[in-house]
């Protein structure tokens, strides 16, 4: 029995492959065993929910990013010249670290030859048997790495895809999502094969980190077979325990994190949630509803703020304390964007779910205060590279200021075929195929990778 090594160390991993038919695909083989590396606290409910004969669970402690990993790190992040590894470098960094980050980036980044040599220093001074009891333990055929940019604790995907290569085990790995090449430094661990979900990807993957083109594998996002063949609610069975009305046309508002705005505001206290909120209370309560959808890490400080009769808050259920959503709160979400009208989702992954149904999308450019610069304002995040297709096709429109929301509002609510086609053009940009079959060639494209 050959054996493969998938991982479960970051967020999204149950949603984006456990959840989807990629694993399914994969067991049907009876001569294969599944070994699902998650961390110890984790390991149980992966286990109930995911085991069966050929698919086992194992807990993996945990470790701290020693000095010798965070230096290699820091300067393997300060690699890829984007706008948002800039924003990020200024938010983040003392003056000393941004003065060295500032050199790396504008002298040695999109060098293929210093790529490489981190990648050897990587290589050398970096662990490469922490995960040796389960290598000897299963010998495994292959493993296959849901995140090869992994920033988590310890980088528990990197150490693996390091200690495989360094064993001689193939290693197919998988970019986990859409902003992660443009903010997350090089590819410190090259897979034999990486697998990406569109072609934008793939361009970045070349462009940024020296990928060779022969090496990716272009599958399109297996998680959004499930939000194609899912049965969906009907209005009224969704709306009505919300306590929504299914007659009314809804806007579905992803408010965003306080802890997260302040990181990017640089300590400013965030107004924009209430701010926003306090426009959709204009609407005409008569024939609009607002579903108000709260972060899954963080909290929002609304002070005040009476919640008018149309609208309702909703706080989603969550995985393990973080950033994870298990089959039930997915398929929440899917109801919720299934259902809405108008979808305003914020800095988020959300802004690409929407797409699916098609609905129309509203990204926020504008702030309480006014002449903000623009490293506390919302317009920064206009420019980060991966929400970008989204505006520059058309398929979502910025609202420059408050009368600019209230008409696209009103524009899109009468006529929610407004923009369709560019829609479809986004969704054929950052989906890359839409038919449901992504999972199949998710699997097809790990199993290629046995020897």
């Amino acid at each position: 029995m050959r054996t493969i090594f998938l991982t479960a160390f970051t967020n999204f991993v149950v949603r984006n492959i456990l959840d989807t038919e990629v694993l399914g695909i994969l067991k049907s083989d009876p001569n294969l065993r599944i070994v699902i590396l998650a961390p110890d606290e984790e390991r149980d409910y992966l286990a109930k929910h995911f085991s069966s004969n050929n698919v086992l669970v194992e807990g993996v402690r945990m470790l701290p990013v020693g000095t010798t990993k965070a230096l290699i790190s820091f300067i393997c992040r300060s690699l890829v010249k984007t706008y948002t590894t800039e924003m990020f470098a200024k938010l983040r960094y003392s003056r000393l670290e941004y003065f060295w980050y500032y050199f790396l980036v504008n002298v040695l980044a999109g060098r293929v030859w210093f790529m490489k040599f981190m990648r050897f220093l990587d290589n050398l001074l970096l662990t490469k048997d922490r995960f040796a009891t389960y290598f000897e333990k299963y010998q495994p055929s292959l493993v296959f790495s849901t995140d090869i940019t992994d920033r988590s604790t310890g980088e528990s995907d990197i150490d693996l895809i390091r200690e495989a290569k360094h064993r001689g085990v193939p290693v197919v790995g998988m970019v986990r999502s859409w902003d992660n090449l443009t903010s997350r430094g090089i590819i410190r661990q090259v897979p034999d094969k990486i697998i990406l979900h569109n072609e934008i990807l793939k361009n970045e993957c070349v462009k940024y980190h020296g990928i060779t083109p022969e090496k990716i594998i272009v599958t399109g996002i297996p998680h959004y077979d499930n939000y194609l063949k899912v049965k969906k609610l009907s209005r009224e069975e969704f709306y009505r325990p919300l306590g929504l009305d299914p007659n009314k046309k809804t806007v579905f508002f992803v408010v965003t994190a306080d802890g997260f705005l302040e990181k990017q505001f640089g300590g400013r206290k965030p107004t924009i949630n209430r701010h926003i909120l306090e426009q959709l209370t204009k609407l005409n309560s008569d024939k609009y509803q607002i579903l108000v959808r709260f972060p899954l890490i963080g909290t929002v400080d609304l002070g005040d703020f009476k919640t008018p009769a149309n609208m309702v808050f909703d706080h989603p259920g969550k995985l393990f304390g973080k950033g994870e959503l298990d089959r039930d709160s997915d398929y929440h979400l899917i109801n919720s964007l299934y259902h809405c009208d108008v979808g305003i989702p914020g800095p988020s992954t959300i802004a690409a779910d929407t797409l699916i149904f098609d609905k129309p999308l509203i990204v926020v450019g504008f702030d309480k205060e006014k002449d903000l610069p623009m490293e506390a304002s919302m317009r920064k995040f206009l420019a980060l590279e991966h929400l970008r297709p989204l505006t520059d096709l058309g398929a979502a429109r910025i609202a420059n200021d408050e009368s600019e929301l209230a008409d696209l509002l009103n524009k899109y609510l009468e006529n929610p075929k407004s923009d369709a086609e560019n829609r479809q053009k986004a969704i054929e940009a950052i989906c890359w195929r839409l038919d449901g079959q992504a999972s199949e060639r998710v699997a097809q494209s790990i199993l290629s990778g046995l020897r």
